[in-house]
């Protein structure tokens, strides 16, 4: 199932199967945004995944750093609380890379994000890692 944001801010594909979200994150953020994205995560997403563990797998490539850092970490702790237990991100510079690490802290998700520079490599380690 693929979920394109209306404002184009993200889009989000779920593996059912795999019980992985991939989630594109496009520009700069507002907090409406992160509410809307929570709102697809609990009106569709947790529905396809029936309330199992799930892994999420973040492309912020063409993310832009916002200053929502709150918005974020309470939402990355929503999702933990409804089964979220590891993350890769991918990143394409260092101030992305520390917000999120910043928001895994605040989550107590059971797993440290895995930091990659580019799709290949996070395709190939979620490829030789995963089921």
């Amino acid at each position: 199932m693929l979920i394109k944001d209306a404002k184009g801010k993200y889009e989000l594909l779920i593996d059912a199967e795999r019980f992985i979200v991939y989630e594109k994150d496009i520009g700069s953020w507002t907090k409406e945004d992160t509410i809307r994205l929570k709102d697809e995560y609990s009106h569709k997403i947790l529905k396809v995944l029936s309330k199992k563990e799930w892994f999420k797998c973040v492309d912020l490539t063409e993310y832009n750093f916002s200053d929502i850092h709150q918005d974020i970490n309470e939402f990355t702790a929503w999702c933990v609380e409804n089964g979220l237990f590891g993350a890769i991100i991918i990143v394409a510079n260092e101030i992305i890379e520390m917000q999120m690490n910043i928001s895994a802290i605040y989550s107590n998700i059971k797993f440290s994000p895995i930091i990659f520079k580019n799709e290949r490599d996070a395709k190939n380690w979620l490829d030789s890692h995963w089921l």
